[in-house]
C-alpha cells in the first residue's frame, strides 16, 4: 500500500508543474482505419481524415490505424526534449511521419517486430523525439502521421511528453515492477529449492507457471524493449503454457483427476490444444485467431477449476484457499481482457491491478504449496511410524513362530513318540488278554490324545507354512498356462477331489493373441496355497454329497477365480477374514478361523482382493488377481 501511495504522490507532484511537461493530442486530431492494412504514406496523403481521434483500446483488429495530429511549439514549454509517446508497449509496427510546411522531415520505424533504430535509446514505452524538428525561430507546427498495426491488441493512446516527464512517470512503474519482480524471483528461488528437496512434480509446474507469468508481466510493462527481443509471438505462446501449467498444478494439489477424470481430461485437451494453436499461429504469422481462443478458453478453464475447488471444499482443505485465490485471479484476468477491448477505464489502478492480483495469487499459491508439502510430510511421518510399528510386529511374529516351532514341536514330537510306544505296549497286553476291558478303554483314550496332538501339530505346521508363504514373494512372472498346471496338481492332492468341479472360461494352454501376454507377477505357489485354503473351507462346510464349483475367468487385466459351495454359507459378520474369527453358524464344525485370513494376506502381496458373497444356499468366494501384460 505504501508503494502505491508513493507512486500516486509522484504522479501528482509531476502534474503540479507550472508548465505541463506533457500534452494530450489536440482536439482536432483525426483517425482513419485502413481495413486493407495495405495503404502506404503516399496513399494516406490523398485521403481525407474525418473521424475524430480519441484515446481508446481497440482490442484485436486486423486494421491498420492511422492517426493525424499536430504539435504546436507555441503551446508547449520551451524545452528541447519533446517526444511523441505511445501508451501501448507491445505494438508490432509503428510508423511515424513528421512533416513541417508539407515537407517530410523524418520517418521512424518502431515496433515490437522491428529492430530499434540506432539513434534511439531503449525506453519502456515507444517514443519518437520531436525536438530535433522544432524551429524555435519560426515555431511552425509539426504535422504528424502515425500508423499502428499489430496482431496483439491495439491502443490509440498517444501523448506529447518531455524526456524528464517520461522519467518521472516511469518512477512509480519501476517501483511497482521492482516489488513484483523481487517477489516472483524469491518465489522461483524457493520453488527451485523445494523441487530439489522434495522431487515433487508440483514444484516444477509451479516454477513453469511463475516463469511464464513473469514473462507476460515484463511484456505488459514494456521491459522487454530493453532486450530488443520480438516478444509478441512468444507472449502469445506463453499464455496457454500458463493455462496448462496451472491445470497440472491444480491437479497435483487438488487431485482433480481421480475425482473428475473426464473434466480433467477436457482441461488437458484445452491446454495442449491452445499450445498447438498458438505455435501454429506463430509459424504462419497469424496470432489473432489463437489469441481469441486463448482469451475465451482461459476464462472457461479458470472458472471450471474454480467450480471444482468449490465442490471439493469439504473433502480437501487446500481447496478452500484455492477457491478464494481463484476468485481474485478470475477478476484480475477478466479486468485485463476487458481493458484490452476498452471496456474499463484506463488509469494507474486499472493498469497495475492485473499485476498486483497475479503477484498476490502466486504468493498465496506458494504458501498453499508449502502447506501441501507440510501436510504430505506429516502424512509420510505417520506412515513411517506405522511402517516401523508393522516391522516390529513382523519381527515379533517371526520370534513367536521360532519359539512356537521349538517349544511346541519338540514336546509334540516327544509326546507322539511316547504315545506310539504306549500304543505298542497296549497292543501287546491286548494280545495277552490282560485286563481286556481296561486295555480297550486306555486304547480309546490314547487314540483321542493322538488325534488332539495331531490337530495341534497340524495347527503349528499351518502357521509356519502360512508365515512362509505370506512373506514370500519371488520376483518374475508366471504365465497363465503355468498357473493352470500348478493349480491342477494341487487340486489332485486334495482327498475330496471328486467333489471339485473346475470350469474355465478360456483355454489356458491355447490363449488368444490378445491374452497370451497376460502374466501373474510373482511366484504362483503362494496363490495356489491361498486358493487351496478357500477350496478346503468350501469342502469343510459343505455336506459330503455336495460339490464345490471353481470358475476361472478373465476380466480385463484381472484373473478371477470364484469358488462356489452349497454348504452352510457365511453369516453377515464383516470380520470373517480376520485371524481366529469364525462365523456364528460354524460352531458345530471344528476350525480355527485362519484359512480366509491367510488367503487374504497372500492376495494382498499380489495386490489382489478376496470378496465373500453369501448365496442361497452356500457362498461365493472370489479371488481377484491382477495380471501384467509386459
Amino acid at each position: 500500500m505504501g508503494l502505491v501511495l508513493f507512486s500516486l504522490a509522484t504522479l501528482l507532484r509531476a502534474d503540479g508543474f507550472q508548465c505541463h511537461p506533457y500534452q494530450s493530442l489536440p482536439h482536432d486530431s483525426t483517425i482513419f482505419f485502413d481495413t486493407s492494412a495495405a495503404l502506404d504514406f503516399d496513399d494516406i496523403l490523398t485521403i481525407q481524415f474525418t473521424e475524430p481521434y480519441q484515446a481508446e483500446a481497440l482490442g484485436l483488429t486486423r486494421d491498420a490505424v492511422w492517426i493525424k495530429t499536430v504539435f504546436n511549439p507555441k503551446q508547449a514549454c520551451l524545452t528541447p526534449s519533446w517526444n511523441l509517446q505511445f501508451g501501448n508497449p507491445y505494438l508490432d509496427y509503428i510508423d511515424v511521419y513528421i512533416l513541417q510546411n508539407n515537407r517530410l522531415l523524418a520517418h521512424y520505424e518502431l515496433g515490437d517486430r522491428r529492430s530499434r533504430p540506432a539513434d534511439l535509446s531503449p525506453q519502456r514505452l515507444p517514443a519518437v523525439p520531436l525536438s530535433p524538428y522544432l524551429d524555435t525561430d519560426t515555431a511552425d507546427e509539426l504535422v504528424i502521421f502515425a500508423r499502428l498495426a499489430s496482431q496483439n491488441s491495439i491502443s490509440t493512446d498517444m501523448v506529447f511528453i518531455t524526456q524528464a516527464q517520461i522519467q518521472a512517470k516511469d518512477a512509480p512503474i519501476i517501483i511497482v515492477s521492482a516489488f513484483i519482480a523481487a517477489s516472483l524471483l524469491l518465489i522461483i528461488l524457493f520453488s527451485v529449492i523445494l523441487f530439489f528437496v522434495t522431487r515433487h512434480i508440483a514444484a516444477l509446474y509451479f516454477i513453469i507457471l511463475v516463469s511464464s507469468y513473469s514473462f507476460v508481466l515484463a511484456t505488459i510493462y514494456g521491459w522487454m524493449h530493453y532486450i530488443n527481443l520480438p516478444s509478441d509471438p512468444w507472449v502469445v505462446i506463453v499464455q496457454p503454457i500458463i493455462i496448462l501449467s496451472f491445470i497440472l498444478l491444480s491437479n497435483a494439489l487438488l487431485n482433480i483427476q481421480p475425482n473428475y477424470p473426464r473434466i480433467y481430461l477436457a482441461l488437458l485437451v484445452i491446454g495442449l490444444g491452445l499450445i498447438f494453436l498458438t505455435v501454429t499461429g506463430a509459424i504462419f504469422d497469424d496470432l489473432q485467431t489463437p489469441l481469441r481462443f486463448v482469451h475465451s478458453l482461459a476464462i472457461v478453464s479458470l472458472l471450471t477449476i474454480l467450480v471444482l475447488s468449490l465442490l471439493m471444499v469439504r473433502q480437501n482443505l487446500i481447496a478452500r484457499f484455492y477457491f478464494a485465490m481463484f476468485g481474485i485471479m478470475v477478476i484480475a484476468i477478466v479486468i485485463r481482457i476487458l481493458a484490452i477491448y476498452g471496456l474499463v477505464p484506463a488509469n494507474f489502478v486499472m493498469a497495475n491491478l492485473f499485476a498486483f492480483a497475479i503477484a498476490f495469487q502466486l504468493i498465496v499459491l506458494f504458501f498453499i504449496m508449502l502447506g501441501y508439502y507440510y501436510r504430505n510430510f506429516i502424512k509420510l511421518q505417520t506412515e513411517l511410524q506405522q511402517l516401523q510399528l508393522e516391522q516390529e510386529l513382523v519381527s515379533q511374529r517371526k520370534l513367536f513362530l521360532r519359539l512356537l516351532s521349538h517349544e511346541f514341536m519338540t514336546p509334540l514330537a516327544i509326546g507322539s513318540a511316547a504315545g506310539r510306544n504306549l500304543a505298542d505296549d497296549l497292543d501287546d497286553l491286548a494280545k495277552q488278554n490282560v485286563a481286556p476291558h481296561i486295555v480297550r478303554q486306555m486304547q480309546q483314550d490314547l487314540h483321542t490324545q493322538q488325534r488332539a496332538r495331531q490337530r495341534l501339530q497340524d495347527l503349528v505346521n499351518q502357521c509356519l507354512e502360512a508365515d512362509y508363504e505370506v512373506n514370500r514373494f519371488e520376483e518374475g512372472y508366471t504365465t497363465l498356462a503355468q498357473f493352470s498346471r500348478i493349480f491342477y496338481q494341487s487340486l489332485n492332492k486334495i482327498d475330496q477331489r471328486p467333489r471339485i468341479i473346475v470350469e474355465w472360461d478360456f483355454e489356458p494352454e491355447s490363449l488368444s493373441e490378445q491374452h497370451s501376454t497376460l502374466k501373474i507377477k510373482g511366484d504362483a505357489e503362494p496363490l495356489v496355497m491361498a486358493l487351496n485354503m478357500v477350496v478346503n473351507n468350501a469342502l469343510k462346510y459343505s455336506k459330503p454329497d455336495q460339490n464345490v464349483i471353481i470358475t476361472v475367468s478373465l476380466d480385463k487385466a484381472q484373473l478371477i477365480i470364484a469358488v462356489r459351495d452349497f454348504g452352510i454359507g457365511f453369516d453377515q459378520d464383516n470380520e470373517i477374514t480376520q485371524a481366529f474369527k469364525r462365523g456364528r453358524n460354524t460352531q458345530s464344525t471344528s476350525g480355527l478361523g485362519l484359512g480366509l485370513f491367510i488367503s487374504q494376506e497372500i492376495l494382498q502381496r499380489y495386490h489382489g482382493k478376496l470378496t465373500i458373497e453369501p448365496q442361497q444356499p452356500g457362498s461365493l468366494v472370489s479371488l481377484s488377481i491382477p495380471l501384467d501384460s509386459k
